[in-house]
């Protein structure tokens, strides 16, 4: 069938392999009113992949533009390139695959020894593979090429360029590695740079400079960009090895020793208080509990979650803190802090399953959504007053309590966008909103009024 049947071939394929990945994912059609929000969900969530696959067809757009000014053999011998890469791309790109859930999970327990075992095992294994196809693109480049094509001239300037292409076969493993590692361990922004730094920023201003001098120095464009690529690699790693999370050492046993237990509570009204930074929300949260006789939890819900998924508890404690103020949705849709998200979900609903209780923050009103007898409480305050609490609280100057509520207040509404899909602060997402800049105790009494009028409601005591 020649042509035609090589291309039937790889469509039926690509449908076949549609069906084999689908199998498991149909699911009935939501209503046709939701799609604009799920269409919207999808590219907001996904913009950032967008952008860097865009980058990948980018470069080879822009080198194929390059080539094409010398010759269409030119251009030919960057395509068979890119045929015979493939052999050794898949098993790499599936080995990269393999790491991210192990480098994850243990990142997110604190377990940084394996982590760099993970990260250096899988380099090692890449370093073997890709030295196999180094010999071959040294040694048999025109055996390569006659594969695919009888024309001379293809075969004269592919045999030149498969040698010098060769050479990056090795910085190339760390040049690819290294994002996948940095989008493992949440730093989103690493892993974006070295990706745009390798694409956009290196390939194809190198391939138009060299192009100047000669086809023949067009070819080193590859083994440079992933030499250059590999040691920015190599910078923002030592970079990670030197961050307070990765030098301070995890608690271990210690860790789990001081975990609290869940403390007993009746069957009652479970209070959810999310809140601005510095209106005092927590404060108000724990006077609550108090004045009720219910339990508290706020940084002993971390503890718990840490305790029994096996996490680290500043990684769960930070992990909206952390965010970054660009790529944030990026940052959150990472594996490792999918972890963090999905241990502090499962430890909120066991606390509501335990009883009548205070939960402050980490989007529990949302995750509770479910739940019956629950109250969602969001506290707030103007600005003034935050920032003024702030300072007595925390000894920040004037800048220094602006700068951190308004990146504390981007972060927890990230988070909660993230995983409601919804506004953090608007109104219709709370049962009640109260203004703390009336006091701590005058606030406290405003929810415990509606807390009454609540259980007057429900006929359900609050113990």
């Amino acid at each position: 069938m020649g042509i035609s049947g090589a291309a039937a071939a790889t469509v039926a394929g690509q449908i076949v392999a549609a069906l084999i990945v689908m199998k498991k994912g149909f699911r009935r059609s939501p209503e046709r009113a939701v799609y604009p929000h799920h269409i919207g969900e999808i590219f907001r969530l996904g913009a950032p992949n967008i952008l860097m696959q865009s980058a990948y067809t980018f470069y080879i757009f822009g080198l194929n533009l390059i080539l094409a000014a010398f010759s269409d053999q030119a251009v030919t011998v960057l395509g068979l390139y890119y045929k015979w890469q493939s052999f050794f791309f898949i098993p790499l790109g599936a080995m990269q695959t393999c790491i991210v859930p192990v480098i994850s999970f243990n990142y997110a327990s604190r377990n940084i020894d394996r982590c760099k075992k993970t990260l250096w095992a899988s380099v090692c294994f890449g370093m073997a593979l890709m030295a196999l196809g180094t010999l071959c693109f040294e040694l048999i480049p025109t055996q390569m090429l006659r594969a695919f094509s009888s024309d001379e001239a293809v075969i004269d300037i592919g045999r030149v360029a498969f040698r010098i292409i060769g050479v990056s076969f090795l910085p190339l493993v760390t040049s690819l590695t290294f994002p996948v590692f940095f989008q493992a361990v949440g730093s989103s922004m690493k892993s974006s740079a070295l990706t745009v730094i390798r694409t956009v920023v290196l390939f194809v201003p190198l391939g138009y400079a060299f192009s100047r001098i000669g086809l023949n120095w067009f070819w080193l464009t590859f083994p440079v960009t992933d030499t250059v690529t590999s040691i920015v690699g190599l910078v923002f790693y030592r970079q990670f090895l030197n961050s307070d999370y990765v030098k301070t050492p995890a608690l271990g046993a210690a860790q789990s020793i001081a975990a609290p237990v869940l403390k007993s509570s009746a069957p009652g009204v479970i209070i959810t208080i999310a809140r601005e930074h510095g209106s005092s929300g927590k404060q108000i949260g724990k006077l609550v509990a108090e004045k009720l006789g219910i339990p508290f939890y706020y940084k002993e819900m971390i503890a718990l979650a840490a305790h029994e998924s096996g996490l680290d508890q500043e990684f769960i404690s930070d992990v909206h803190k952390n965010s970054p103020d660009i790529l944030r949705e990026l940052y959150l849709s990472t594996r490792v802090v999918q972890h963090a998200i999905e241990a502090q979900e499962k430890i909120i609903r066991k606390i509501a399953d335990n009883g009548s209780c205070v939960i402050v923050g980490r989007s529990a009103d949302y995750v509770l959504k479910d739940y019956e007898n629950v109250v969602r409480v969001f506290v707030h305050a103007p600005m003034e007053f935050r920032i003024g609490r702030v300072r007595e609280v925390y000894g920040d100057t004037l800048k220094e309590a602006k700068r951190n509520i308004r990146r504390s207040d981007k972060a927890r509404a990230a988070y909660y966008k993230h995983i409601s899909g919804m506004r953090w602060g608007e109104a219709k997402n709370y049962e009640l909103t109260v203004d703390s800049s009336v006091g701590t105790e005058k606030s406290a009494e405003i929810i415990l009024a509606y807390i009454s009028a609540h259980e007057r409601k429900n006929s359900s005591p609050v113990r």
